[in-house]
């Protein structure tokens, strides 16, 4: 699983469609939760803020439905850093993060 937010290059054309619809009803946040190898959307969470809780909610949705994966990517945001988030993740799961400065 990979995160990936509106206006990634990444994006499958259907989910980054999905998210500009969402985008153009509200101002919330959004965090998708997506397969690298599939493209298919596994979590999405709507939120008030860019907290913690909403990456949270995003990566409890795509656990409840699919196995967890091998390797979770995601930015050096401190929601994706945050002890809440690397926990749901695991011991079996490397979690990946780019370089300060990189994209994700």
């Amino acid at each position: 699983m990979t995160f990936v937010g509106s206006g990634e290059p990444t994006l499958h054309a259907g989910i980054g469609r999905m998210i500009r619809e969402v985008k153009a009803l509200t101002d919330l946040p959004v965090a998708v939760i997506l397969d690298a190898y599939s493209h298919g959307l596994r979590g999405w969470n709507l939120g008030r803020s860019l907290e913690k809780e909403l990456t949270i909610g995003a990566l409890k949705m795509a656990l409840e439905h699919h196995l967890a994966p091998e390797i979770h990517h995601s930015d050096q945001e401190k929601q994706y850093a945050a002890t809440g988030h690397t926990d749901l993740l695991g011991t079996n799961v490397t979690i990946s993060m780019p370089a300060t400065g990189q994209p994700a």
